[in-house]
């Protein structure tokens, strides 16, 4: 099969409609042609009249995406003349829109040639975006920020409903929709000079550096290289397409020493998982402690979890995609972890109303809509250190200022 396939019409797009679900609940897996033919009632080898294989599929799910997503950006640009409409509207119908559409974040899993068909689409789709942020910056609507940049971010919080109801949130579309334009447009801040980001970080990832004479903390240490591989794997190509395998083979290990210290597939998961809560937490706890503008918390907390989640010295996991293959156990915690979070970032938020330093907003809006922000930026295209920085410089710029000029 050519890596360009012909747009699906009829059972095919039902089909595909069903997979895209699977896929962003459970990411790449074993079991998704069986998954998907068990909830469309089929058998396994039904699926193999439309489909050559496990890697065709999702291909063809990403391909309907790019498809999707460029016709949406089309009624958008023929609805509006002004290009802040234009990318607003372009938002409004991708956050209230069902079906959901895939998230490509496991563009690993794919051969090369269908990878790469699938970045010419997106890469494309990004520049028609760009294109009209610049007429924006051009006419003086838009801030003059990276273009093609805040097309990915754009491209990101479209994507965000689709992920939101996987980690217990309802996916309420009219509240995600006034958050997102809480931020987006206008910030978050009342004085956005005072909003800057701390220059060190709230939370530092410090490096494990073991007693070499203990051999519980070598222990420790190896864990903790393991699991720093595994994260950023899991980050750059998906839980379901990265193998045990693989992370053995990043670390120049065995597999049978990342099974000494961690445990099998799952296991590794689960405690990736955990230790990403552990460092919100911490992070959470920095910012609360911080003695400066409740802003200023904020949008550093907001640049640090963008570092932390591509750094890597210490890469911490977001499991936005793929949260399906968690633990039962460890997705019970997660639910904890989460409703934590939202009551410290509540509390937060509120107090920087209260004393002044943000906006009067609805914060639930904005706590629902937030992460959306940055949710995207693990599993971006670009993970040099330069790239990685510019990012969270600019996702926590719009969150104290938005886009507007």
């Amino acid at each position: 099969m050519s890596a360009v396939a012909d747009p699906a019409t009829g059972r095919e797009r039902e089909i595909l409609t069903v997979a895209s679900a699977h896929l962003n609940t459970m990411g790449v897996s074993v079991e998704w042609f069986s998954d998907i033919a068990d909830t469309l009632g089929l058998t396994r080898p039904a699926l193999y009249n439309y489909f050559a294989d496990r890697e065709d599929l999702q291909f063809r799910c990403y391909l309907m995406a790019c498809d999707e997503l460029g016709q949406r950006f089309d009624v958008a640009q023929a609805s509006h003349e002004d290009p802040v409409d234009t990318l607003t509207g372009f938002l409004a119908i991708n956050l209230t829109a069902a079906p959901e559409l895939a998230v490509m974040s496991e563009l690993a899993a794919l051969r090369p040639e269908q990878r790469d068909a699938v970045t010419a689409r997106q890469d494309g789709l990004v520049t028609r975006i760009a294109g009209e942020i610049r007429r924006g910056i051009d006419a003086g609507r838009i801030r003059d920020l990276d273009a093609r940049l805040l097309a990915r971010t754009l491209l990101g919080l479209a994507s965000w409903p689709s992920l939101l109801s996987r980690w217990g949130s309802p996916a309420d579309r009219t509240l995600l929709t006034r958050g997102v334009h809480s931020f987006l447009l206008r910030g978050l801040a009342t004085r956005p000079a005072e909003a800057a980001p701390l220059p060190e970080r709230l939370a530092p990832l410090a490096p494990v550096r073991p007693d070499l004479f203990s051999r519980a903390d070598i222990s420790a240490a190896r864990r903790e290289s393991v699991l720093i591989a595994a994260s950023a794997l899991f980050n750059t190509r998906g839980i379901g397409a990265t193998r045990v395998d693989d992370v053995a083979e990043r670390l120049g290990l065995s597999k049978r020493i990342v099974y000494h210290h961690v445990g099998q597939k799952q296991d590794l998961v689960d405690a990736c998982v955990e230790r990403a809560y552990r460092y919100s937490a911490a992070l959470m706890s920095a910012a609360e402690a911080f003695e400066g503008p409740r802003i200023q918390a904020l949008t550093t907390a907001i640049r640090d979890i963008v570092l932390a989640n591509s750094d890597p010295a210490a890469c911490i996991m977001v499991p936005y995609v793929g949260y399906g293959q968690v633990g039962a156990a460890e997705q019970a915690a997660v639910r904890g972890h989460v409703a934590r979070m939202i009551g410290g970032y509540r509390t937060l938020i509120t107090a920087g109303i209260a004393e002044g330093s943000l906006r009067p907003i609805d914060v639930e809006a904005v706590l629902l809509a937030l992460p959306g922000l940055f949710c995207w930026s693990a599993n971006a295209p670009d993970q040099s250190a330069d790239d990685v920085a510019s990012r969270a410089e600019l996702l926590a710029s719009i969150a104290a200022r938005g886009i507007l000029a």
